[in-house]
C-alpha cells in the first residue's frame, strides 16, 4: 500500500532531504517546484581550490566532511530521510550522516551506472540502503530498484513548425564515435539534424569527430529548447547501461520520438514501437532506411497513468511504501 499525498508531503517538507553534488543541475530547481528540501554537498570555493578538492577525492584522503557544504550539516539532525545522489563524491556521505544523525533513514540513489568509483561493495550497507534506476545493476550488485523519475512540472510548448528531425545531446562517456558515425550516416539524407556531443576540450577533440556535432556544454533550459523544436531525440547509452535515460524521459513526457540502442526499453510499460524505434547501427545496415519510415509513423499517445508513474512525485512515494 502506498501511503497517503498528505503523508507525502509532510515527509517532503518537514523529514526529507535531498542532497545533489551541482548547483547547475536543472533537478534542483524542478525539487524546489515539487516542495522538496535539498542542498548541494560542497562548500562554494574559486576554481583553484575546486582542483585541490577534486585531487584530495582522487587520492582518497581522510576528512572528506571538510569540503561538505554547512548549509546541510548544520541541519544535519533535523531530518529524518536522506536521498543522497551517488557519484565518486558522495560515497562516504551516508557514513557521515550516520555518526551524525544514527537514526536517520539514508538512501544512497544511484542515477548513472555503477562504475568503478562508486561500486556499491565498497559502502557498508549499514550506514544506507542502496537503490538505483538499472535493473541489471539491482540484480547484479543486490541493490533496491526504483524506476528514473523525470518532472511533470517541465512544460514545453512546441512550436507549430518543427525545425530538425533528430535532436542529440550529450557528453561522450564512450559514445563518441558511434555518434560521429550515425551523423556521418544521416546527413545528406534529406534529414534535419541537430547533434551536440558535449566537449571539455574541443580543440583537443576537434580532429576526432566531425566539427560540425562538437558542442559547448547547453544548459537545460537550451536543451527544452531544441526538444521543442525537434521531432525525435536521439539517445545512445553507454555499454552495459539497461535503464531508461533522461533523454528517454524527456521523449515521453514531451511527446517526442526516441531514436535509440537501449534494446531493454521494449521490457518497458511504456513501449510503443510507433514512438521508439531501437537501432543497432553495428549489425543492421539499413538502419537509415529504418529511421526514415520511423519518422514518418505518427506519435501514438500512451496512457497517462504509465506517464504519471514516472513523474517524481510517485518515484519518492516508492521509497515510502509500507511494505518496503
Amino acid at each position: 500500500m502506498n501511503i497517503k499525498k498528505e503523508m507525502l508531503e509532510k515527509i517532503k517538507k518537514e523529514t526529507l532531504l535531498l542532497i545533489q553534488t551541482s548547483k547547475n543541475d536543472f533537478v534542483i530547481s524542478e525539487w524546489g517546484k515539487n516542495g522538496v528540501n535539498s542542498e548541494i554537498i560542497m562548500k562554494e570555493y574559486p576554481k583553484f581550490i575546486r582542483a585541490v578538492r577534486r585531487l584530495w577525492f582522487y587520492l582518497n584522503l581522510p576528512f572528506k566532511e571538510f569540503w561538505y557544504s554547512p548549509k546541510w550539516k548544520k541541519d544535519i539532525k533535523k531530518y529524518k530521510n536522506f536521498i543522497v545522489h551517488a557519484s565518486s563524491i558522495t560515497t562516504k556521505v551516508p557514513k557521515y550522516i550516520k555518526k551524525k544523525n544514527p537514526n536517520a533513514r539514508v538512501i544512497l540513489w544511484y542515477w548513472n551506472p555503477v562504475d568503478k568509483r562508486t561500486h556499491p561493495n565498497k559502502i557498508n550497507a549499514k550506514y544506507c540502503e542502496k537503490w538505483t534506476f538499472d535493473i541489471n545493476d539491482a540484480k547484479e550488485y543486490s541493490m533496491k530498484y526504483n524506476t528514473q523519475y523525470f518532472f511533470k512540472s517541465i512544460i514545453i510548448n512546441t512550436p507549430k513548425i518543427i525545425i530538425n528531425d533528430i535532436f542529440f545531446v550529450g557528453a561522450d562517456k564512450g559514445r563518441g564515435p558511434y555518434i560521429n558515425k550515425l551523423y556521418e550516416a544521416l546527413k545528406g539524407k534529406n534529414m534535419k539534424l541537430d547533434f551536440n556531443l558535449v566537449m571539455q576540450n574541443k580543440k583537443k577533440n576537434k580532429n576526432k569527430y566531425n566539427k560540425e556535432i562538437i558542442s559547448d556544454y547547453l544548459p537545460y533550459s537550451i536543451v527544452l529548447q531544441k526538444i521543442a523544436e525537434s521531432k525525435s531525440i536521439l539517445d545512445i547509452v553507454q555499454n552495459g547501461q539497461s535503464g531508461p535515460t533522461l533523454r528517454t524521459f524527456e521523449s515521453l513526457f514531451f511527446r517526442k520520438k526516441l531514436i535509440t540502442n537501449n534494446k531493454n526499453l521494449e521490457k518497458f510499460d511504456f513501449y510503443n514501437e510507433n514512438n521508439i524505434l531501437i537501432i543497432d547501427a553495428e549489425k543492421n545496415s539499413d538502419y537509415i532506411n529504418d529511421i526514415k519510415s520511423f519518422l514518418k509513423k505518427p506519435y501514438q499517445e500512451i496512457d497517462e497513468n504509465i506517464i504519471n508513474k514516472y513523474d517524481f512525485n510517485n518515484w519518492l512515494i516508492r521509497f515510502f511504501k509500507e511494505d518496503r
